[in-house]
């Protein structure tokens, strides 16, 4: 299971920096967030040679530095050296009302949210929100304090 899910983030990371030409940072860990990084260089680099070529001209691309390889045991100990929990991200929310019954999701934020049925109310992270409401399945509460 664990493969199986590590492999739809990742092929889910590759598609959203593929469609934004960026790495959605605040969703990502520390240590996906730094591989994204190399990987959104490449894009940037590579649509920049593509773009010279097809008006004929030559694109300078400076070679990234070589990185040894380090032992198993090596690089295990200086990862967890290096590694320090993420800081405490807050997600924006929006108050919503359910128009039909959904099973539980998983928020912008990593945590679950639901299953909620017809005329629930629930506050969730924006990103969330905005796509229950695109596909109608619920509806924006405005909330005045």
């Amino acid at each position: 299971m664990l493969s199986e899910l590590l492999d739809l983030r990742y092929r889910k990371i590759l598609k959203t920096i593929t469609r934004l030409q960026r790495a959605p940072i605040e969703l990502l860990t520390q240590e996906e967030a730094k591989m994204c990084q190399n990987f959104v260089n490449f894009a940037e680099t590579y649509m920049r040679f593509t773009e010279n070529l097809k008006q004929g001209e030559q694109t300078d691309i400076s070679e990234p530095p070589v990185q040894t390889i380090q032992p198993a045991q090596q690089t295990l100990q200086a990862s967890k050296a290096e590694f320090k929990p993420p800081a405490h991200v807050t997600h924006k929310r929006l108050t919503l009302r359910f128009t039909k019954s959904i099973p539980a999701i998983m928020g912008a934020d990593m945590k679950s949210y639901g299953p909620f049925t017809t005329e629930d109310v629930a506050s969730l992270p924006t990103l969330n929100a905005q796509i229950l409401i695109k596909q109608g399945l619920a509806v924006l509460i405005e909330v005045t304090p």
